[in-house]
């Protein structure tokens, strides 16, 4: 075990000098703001990782409303995805389709729960391993202030995912999400969003690993159509 667990911090350190020689390392300012930002994610992980019975005890007797949805599953939250912007970049990656009415579980691939504030407070994700009762992925969301938080648990009740919305009146200023197994999460995705006169107008898009100190990063202009619907222009 102890040589394999070798092998791999070699194969980290030759990796690292292989992105630095191609210069594709990260700046070291930038890789210590997405370190604080995947340290900051770790401190919900740290508080909520045994509390999965809780969260789901706390959220269901707040749930007044359910709606079902088909596709979208390459999308964090499928029809509900916090960015902005993702199923428009990524390609295929549509965010699917809300039935008017019930389904049976067979037709759905995500069940969404809502408070009597038309509040999204959970979210069920349908896989190979779901059956109509249990072992669906689950997140649980939690409203503070001007931020939204994502908590996400896979089919085995593990917590192995992280989200943070930011919002200032309204307006999606930034979005981060994280995943990984048993609180070890190297890598983020990180949205940043900029306004003119409440106009979106371009947004940051980085998909980061710490590990490795790699990033790849989009910087696209917005255009928004006079049905407000959003269109990206090349970087």
């Amino acid at each position: 075990m102890e040589e394999i667990e070798l092998d791999i911090e070699q194969m980290k350190r030759e990796m690292k000098q292989y992105l630095q020689e191609q210069g594709e390392g990260m700046d070291a300012h930038e890789l210590v703001i997405f370190k604080e930002r995947i340290n900051h994610l770790k401190e919900m992980y740290e508080e909520y990782k045994n509390k999965r019975h809780l969260l789901k005890q706390q959220t269901d007797k707040h749930v007044s409303r359910i709606e079902h949805a088909k596709g979208g599953q390459v999308l964090h939250r499928g029809y509900y995805c916090p960015s902005l912007v993702k199923d428009k970049y990524l390609g295929n990656a549509k965010r699917g389709k809300i039935y008017k009415r019930t389904p049976k579980f067979s037709q759905y691939d995500y069940e969404y729960g809502f408070n009597n504030e038309n509040k999204l407070v959970c979210v069920k994700k349908v896989h190979e391993f779901t059956t109509a009762t249990d072992f669906f992925d689950e997140e649980y969301l939690l409203y503070q202030d001007n931020v939204v938080w994502g908590i996400g648990f896979n089919h085995h009740k593990e917590l192995n995912t992280i989200s943070k919305c930011t919002f200032d009146q309204g307006q999606l200023i930034s979005y981060m999400y994280t995943y990984g197994f048993e609180g070890d999460f190297d890598e983020i995705y990180y949205e940043e969003y900029h306004y003119e006169d409440d106009v979106l107008k371009d947004v940051y898009i980085a998909d980061v690993n710490v590990e490795y100190e790699q990033a790849t990063e989009w910087n696209y202009q917005i255009r928004m159509d006079e049905n407000g619907e959003i269109h990206l222009l090349e970087p």
